[in-house]
């Protein structure tokens, strides 16, 4: 079986995967509603009478809601009804599962193992962030989902023998990641930076998976300069089309002025820096707050949603008696695990997977930044980094399985750490499937709703088509979430 061949099978089981995740997910298809969903809802309907929204954080969001929305409304209306908001849903569905399919991919060219790249998409794709998300009409799916497809782009251009026509099409991607929310710039920042880098700095001894590929089997190397005319298409291809987008949402949709009023083109577009509260967390520094959000990212908890700033945990450091509390306790101790390994694996395992590894410590510590700097209670803005804490383990996995052979010694090791991988993904999956998924599928809970839009009353998803229990969505949950007519 040659390298190729077996790229191929790769591709066919991420898309596998992918459909699986789409299918167990719509299967059991959530049902929460909140006050944002409504928001962005009402922006949608909007282009119904021919006014236009555009959000410059997340610029892509209304328009193509409004044209998926019609596009199966017209197409598929049979089969997948005309409701709005489940065409949403339904929209956000459709790019988690794109994004599962793109992890599993991308860890499997750097590794080439299916296990370590299966047990990490499957427990990326059960985190409570990505999971809530993943279904939802909210924004938080689109950049987390997308943000594999960019790192699959960055491998693209590096590896590929047409690296300036590929540079073309990653930086459309790059483009769209933009569009999915602004703060993917970071993410264009991080990709630039990796690639602008000569390899020399890296030093690679041990070649990953992908210099396997029959690519680097043809002893075909980029050159410093073939590299950088790459990166300029690459900067090319996803600056013109940004701002021009941005300069028909701002100039042509809105006609704001270039000036320093309120509501200004300036202001519009840096609205988290300037025109609002959020953004500034990091000048009155909470470590509650973030440790909080970040733990929301991964699990879900046992008493609902909760959005205010709340700073209770359920850890049990003391106790493992406690399937829950187990669960919740994981992740002090994984951080703990990810300091210390840190400070004495960082570097060989910059030589181990090269520019790979550096480009994704830039995402962490970027995203980081953003989570703690933008509403750190919520976990929305933490699933980034809580995903790719996630990868970083799966690698480091990988590098303890690959340098086992090497050293007897280390067998040992290796399989304790796959085992604690494995049990992990797995205990996070269990919790957020039955605190998450199963909890709002069956149970209808509302926040900051209140049953209307104006004097228009909310029409409750109940239909026997797309609901295993249409009849009974709103019942005690448990001893402290009550959700009754749809109002907690």
């Amino acid at each position: 079986m040659t390298m190729n061949t077996k790229n191929f099978y790769a591709i066919l089981f991420s898309i596998t995967l992918g459909v699986f995740y789409f299918l167990l997910l719509f299967s059991n298809l959530q049902r929460q509603l909140d006050h944002d969903q409504i928001v962005y809802t009402n922006n949608i309907r909007s282009f119904f009478v021919g006014k236009q929204f555009v959000n410059p954080h997340h610029l892509h969001f209304e328009p193509t809601g409004f044209y998926f929305h019609k596009f199966l409304t017209e197409h598929f209306p049979d089969y997948l009804g005309t409701n709005l908001m489940f065409h949403l849903r339904i929209r956000s569905l459709l790019f988690a599962s794109i994004g599962i399919s793109a992890c599993f991919l991308y860890l499997y060219l750097l590794t080439k193992k299916y296990l370590v790249a299966f047990i990490a998409s499957i427990a990326i794709g059960f985190q409570h962030g990505y999971l809530s998300y993943a279904a939802k009409n909210d924004t938080g799916i689109y950049p987390a989902s997308w943000l594999f497809v960019m790192l699959l782009s960055g491998l693209a251009v590096y590896h590929s023998r047409y690296s300036i026509y590929m540079s073309c099409l990653a930086g459309l991607a790059l483009f769209a990641g933009v569009m999915f929310h602004e703060y993917m710039v970071g993410s264009c920042v991080a990709l630039f930076i990796g690639l602008l880098l000569p390899d020399s700095i890296f030093k690679w001894k041990i070649p990953t998976a992908f210099e396997k590929l029959k690519l680097s089997e043809s002893k075909i190397e980029v050159s410093l300069i073939k590299r950088y005319i790459s990166l300029f298409f690459l900067f090319l291809f996803c600056f013109v089309p940004t701002a021009w987008c941005y300069l028909w949402g701002g100039r042509v949709v809105w006609q704001l002025e270039y000036n320093e009023a309120l509501y200004s083109f300036q202001n519009w577009i840096f609205g988290y820096l300037v025109g609002s509260p959020y953004g500034r967390a990091i000048t009155k520094y909470i470590p509650e707050y973030s440790m909080r959000g970040f733990t929301d990212a991964f699990f879900a908890r046992t008493d609902g949603i909760q959005y205010n700033a709340y700073t209770d945990f359920q850890f049990q450091l003391t106790s493992f008696t406690n399937p829950v509390a187990v669960t919740h306790t994981l992740l002090p101790i994984f951080i703990l695990a990810f300091i210390l390994i840190l400070l004495f694996f960082f570097f060989p395992l910059i030589r181990f997977y090269g520019r790979n590894f550096f480009i994704l410590s830039l995402h962490f510590l970027f995203f980081l930044f953003i989570g703690v700097d933008i509403e750190p209670h919520y976990f929305e803005f933490w699933i980034i980094p809580a995903l790719l804490f996630t990868i970083f383990f799966a690698l480091f996995w990988n590098f303890l399985a690959e340098k086992a052979k090497d050293y007897f010694v280390l067998a040992p090791i290796r399989t304790l750490a796959g085992v604690g991988l494995f049990l992990s993904a797995l205990l996070v999956s269990i919790h957020n499937y039955q605190y998450e998924l199963i909890l709002h599928s069956r149970n209808f809970k509302t926040e900051g709703v209140y049953g209307k839009i104006g004097e228009t009353p909310i029409e409750y998803f109940k239909s026997s088509v797309n609901y295993k229990y249409p009849n009974e969505p709103y019942r005690e949950v448990d001893s402290k979430l009550i959700t009754t007519d749809g109002h907690r």
